[in-house]
């Protein structure tokens, strides 16, 4: 795929599976040479803003249904061409490098129902809307979940957008439609859902990605959570407390032992809010859990945002925060606008967990380079035809439970 490209900046792939999928992983390479090109980004769950303004933004925003996988990189509509499809926000975000790439290669892996075990809590699917207000759903399992799932039918369409854990729309854009994301976090006891309640959408993609012109503001939410989403505990989990102090490039590169099949494993990234150390003061969403992401969509220093962001090798995982001293920017950020007070936090607990399922991964390998693709090889989604039919690779790949020690 390429950013501000109309020919590679929408792509539609068919993934076989005749259902909905319990989980879709996005891994989006860079075309950089060296090491950075051995570094995969997840995907983002929904576009936060447009083109409109000219600062730079990245990632590569999904959809799914239980026939095909969508995927939206950086495009210009009416504004500015200032999208990449890799973005890790410049110098305005801590991290150990600073990428920028408007060329990448996409690999999409899907589970279905039957890869994963039965889940331990489940919602049927359950009317959301832009103006609601927070939803609290009490999950009834006697600890935090291990994974959570909260997948969003998006208007009476079969397609699906997963829930977010950031929010980077543009300030002057949050009363208006031009950004999108459910957001959900949970604890030991509750999952929470939030929308805006004066603007935006559940799912973006529209002024600014892609070619297509794609924003809903009603739809289905349901919920799929596991206490123990491998019964022989095959996963690693690390955690670590953020921000990292007097930190340099290298604490933002954490190794992993073991290491990772990048065909069958996936790995989940996500931030628990903390407080400072010693302090009684706790927010109103302490303990609880939210995803990162795989790309910066605000750099503005008069903006409060929130997020993480990461990449992750076979042998490691790099993350990408904002300067949260200032006070302006978080690692949580729940504007009034959610409903209730704001809600922030400078404090996280950064929590990497690799899963290890048994079953089969199916996965579409685009082995998309340089050398063997030109624009004018692609054909534009708007003909309805498959973007990538004479590029895909399918591939059935049985995933072996390891036994971690």
């Amino acid at each position: 795929m390429q950013s501000q490209n109309d020919n590679m900046s929408q792509v539609e792939w068919h993934h076989g599976l005749k259902e909905i999928p319990v989980k879709v992983d996005i891994q989006v390479k860079p075309w950089t040479t060296g090491g950075e090109s051995e570094y995969y980004f997840p995907g983002v769950g929904s576009g936060q803003r447009s083109d409109d303004v000219n600062s730079p933004y990245g990632g590569i925003v999904y959809k799914y249904s239980k026939e095909s996988v969508v995927l939206y990189a950086p495009n210009r509509h009416d504004g500015y061409p200032s999208g990449y499809a890799v973005y890790t926000g410049g110098s305005n975000w801590n991290g150990p490098i600073q990428q920028a790439e408007s060329n990448v290669s996409v690999r999409i892996r899907v589970w279905g129902q039957q890869h994963f075990p039965e889940p331990d809590f489940f919602t049927n699917w359950t009317s959301i809307n832009i103006g609601n207000v927070m939803k609290e759903i009490h999950h009834q399992l006697e600890a935090q979940p291990e994974y959570v799932v909260l997948q969003i039918k998006l208007g009476n369409t079969k397609c699906i957008a997963d829930g977010i854990g950031y929010v980077m729309a543009l300030g002057d854009q949050m009363k208006y439609n031009k950004w999108g994301g459910v957001l959900y976090g949970y604890d030991n006891s509750t999952i929470r859902i939030w929308t805006n309640t004066i603007g935006g959408s559940l799912f973006y993609a529209k002024d600014g990605w892609g070619i297509s012109n794609e924003s809903f503001t009603e739809g289905y939410y349901r919920i799929f959570a596991w206490s123990s989403l491998t019964s022989d505990r095959g996963q690693t989990t690390l955690k670590m407390a953020l921000p990292f102090i007097n930190s340099t490039s290298r604490d933002f590169e954490i190794e992993l032992d073991p290491t990772i099949d990048l065909e069958c494993d996936f790995i989940d990234v996500r931030i628990r809010e903390t407080a400072l150390e010693g302090s009684n003061t706790r927010g109103s969403n302490f303990g609880y859990l939210f995803k990162a992401t795989g790309g910066v969509q605000n750099t503005l220093q008069n903006n409060s945002y929130s997020g993480v962001v990461y990449s992750y090798s076979s042998t490691a995982v790099r993350v990408w925060y904002p300067s949260v001293e200032d006070k302006v920017h978080y690692f949580i950020f729940i504007d009034k606008t959610f409903g209730g007070n704001t809600s922030v936090a400078t404090h996280a607990d950064l929590v990497i967990t690799v899963f290890r399922p048994a079953g089969i991964c199916r996965y579409i390998s685009t082995a998309v380079t340089k050398e063997t693709t030109t624009p004018e090889e692609r054909t534009p989604l708007d003909k309805n035809i498959n973007a990538a039919s004479h590029q895909k690779k399918e591939t059935t790949q049985l995933c072996t439970r390891r036994h971690i020690r």
